[in-house]
C-alpha cells in the first residue's frame, strides 16, 4: 500500500533538494510517481505514533508545552518534506494510481501537474482518525480546484473520490485508462517540458507560486522584477530564430 515512514518522508526532502541545489544541473523536469499498484496509502501508523502521544503515555511528570514543541518540530519536517515539489526550481509531474490517501494529496497538491489512472481513489483522510490535515492539503487543495464547497466536503466527511471527479474538479490534468498509460503521460509531458527553455520554465514556476498566495498587482511587480533580469536570455533569441527556421531550438542547461 506505499504508507510513507517518517524517513521517507525525509529522504524526499533530500532528493528534491540535490534539484534545488542546482548540482544536478541536466534535470529540467521531475516525475513523481511509485512502485506497485497504489501511490501512497498515507502516513505510516508507526511513524503517526511517534508525532503523535498516546494518553496512556503521558503522566503528572510530562510537561505538556515541551511534549507539543516536541511534535511541533516533527511535523514542520513533515511539512517541508511535502512541499519539496512546490520548492523545486523545475516542474514536478505527480502520476498516480490506485489509492491516494491522506499524505498522498498533501505531497500530489504540492505539484505542477497531477495525472491519474481511471483506478485511482482519493481521500483527505485525516478527519477519520481525529486530526486536521497539516502537511499542505488545506492550503492548496482550495485553490487548484477552485471549488469551496467541494472541498470542505471532502476535509469534513473524509470521503472518497474517484478520478472522474478529480478530473471534472481539476485536481487532475488527465485519466488514463491504467497505470502504465499513466506513466506514459507523464513521460511525454516531461519531455515537452524538457524541450523548452530552462530559464523561461523555472521563472514561470516562480510566478505561478507566488501570484497564487499573493494580489494581482503584487504579482505583476514581481514577474516585473524577475523579467529585467530573465530577458536578457539568449534563450529568447534562440527560441524565435528556431521557430523562423521551423527546426527545434536546443536550450543549454542552467
Amino acid at each position: 500500500m506505499n504508507a510513507m515512514t517518517f524517513e521517507m518522508f525525509v529522504e524526499l526532502n533530500q532528493i528534491v533538494n540535490k534539484i534545488l541545489d542546482q548540482k544536478e544541473k541536466e534535470v529540467r523536469v521531475i516525475i513523481l510517481t511509485h512502485n506497485g499498484k497504489h501511490f501512497t496509502a498515507g502516513l505510516d501508523i508507526s511513524s503517526a505514533a511517534i508525532i503523535m502521544k498516546k494518553d496512556d503515555e503521558k503522566t503528572d511528570d510530562v510537561d505538556c508545552a515541551r511534549v507539543a514543541l516536541g511534535t511541533q518540530k516533527s511535523v514542520r519536517i513533515l511539512q517541508e518534506s511535502a512541499s519539496a515539489a512546490e520548492k523545486a526550481r523545475v516542474p514536478v509531474i505527480c502520476a498516480m494510481s490506485g489509492f491516494v490517501i491522506g499524505a498522498g494529496i498533501d505531497i500530489s497538491s504540492a505539484c505542477d501537474i497531477r495525472i491519474c489512472s481511471k483506478d485511482a481513489k482519493f481521500t483527505i483522510k485525516e478527519v477519520d482518525i481525529g486530526i486536521c490535515a497539516d502537511l499542505g492539503t488545506i492550503q492548496r487543495f482550495q485553490k487548484i480546484i477552485g471549488n469551496d464547497s467541494f472541498f470542505r466536503e471532502l476535509a469534513y466527511t473524509g470521503r472518497y473520490f474517484d478520478a472522474k471527479e478529480a478530473l471534472q474538479q481539476g485536481f487532475v490534468s488527465y485519466v488514463e485508462e491504467n497505470q502504465e498509460a499513466c506513466f506514459k503521460k507523464a513521460y511525454d509531458l516531461a519531455s515537452q517540458i524538457a524541450s523548452k527553455s530552462p530559464v523561461a520554465v523555472a521563472t514561470i514556476k516562480q510566478n505561478i507560486v507566488y501570484s497564487r498566495d499573493n494580489p494581482v498587482e503584487m504579482g505583476l511587480q514581481h514577474v516585473l522584477l524577475l523579467n529585467m533580469s530573465m530577458l536578457q536570455t539568449k534563450d529568447t533569441q534562440r527560441a524565435v530564430m528556431a521557430n523562423f527556421s521551423k527546426s527545434k531550438a536546443e536550450f543549454p542547461k542552467l
